[in-house]
């Protein structure tokens, strides 16, 4: 009977370098996209909130016999733009709609100093403003209820905008250009 030294397992310095400078390599070729997905992914999540606020609307729609949410006389051009989120923030809270949904996260994400979600009421998303009469906002379905403003998502983007359908349009798709 042979007895056989075990075998040692493991890899040679030269295999563990290769695999070093291929990871080196990997990580220099894809690191350019990680900054593309996540703007990707921050735009999917703003599709997300104004879906949201547009639900949240057409569920308010059915409470208050489709009459949009009119905001008070004292709250006019001399009011604080945070009084006037506050309002809004207000009117859709009891239909799922949180402070963060007003923010788009991209606008979240580049100011994240100047406005906090927890303590302020601010809003990335502009409501549109129609009159008191029922059904309006169903009447004119090519009238947006909620604008993005600013330039979010880049310069050829565009603002999304929530339809009353419960689409959501960006950039060249306002257009009509699909």
């Amino acid at each position: 009977m042979k007895l056989v030294a075990p075998r040692k397992h493991g890899f040679t310095l030269l295999e563990l370098l290769i695999v070093v400078v291929l990871a080196g390599v990997l990580a220099t070729l894809f690191f350019p996209m990680f900054g593309y997905l996540r703007e990707k992914a921050r735009d999917a999540a703003c599709i997300g909130n104004l879906r949201i606020l547009q639900l949240g609307a057409a569920t308010y729609l059915l409470d208050h016999d489709a009459i949009w949410p009119q905001m008070p006389e004292d709250l006019g051009e001399d009011t604080s733009e945070q009084k006037m989120w506050e309002w809004w923030f207000n009117e859709f809270k009891d239909y799922g709609v949180s402070k963060r949904h007003w923010i788009c996260p991209s606008e979240a994400a580049s100011e994240s100093q100047k406005f906090s979600i927890t303590d302020e009421f601010y809003g990335s998303y502009i409501p549109t403003a129609f009159e008191p009469t029922p059904n309006i906002p169903f009447y004119w379905t090519g009238q947006p209820w909620f604008i993005e403003r600013g330039q979010m998502h880049g310069m050829n983007h565009g603002p999304n905008v929530a339809m009353p359908d419960g689409t959501v349009r960006q950039g060249p798709s306002l257009l009509g250009q699909y």
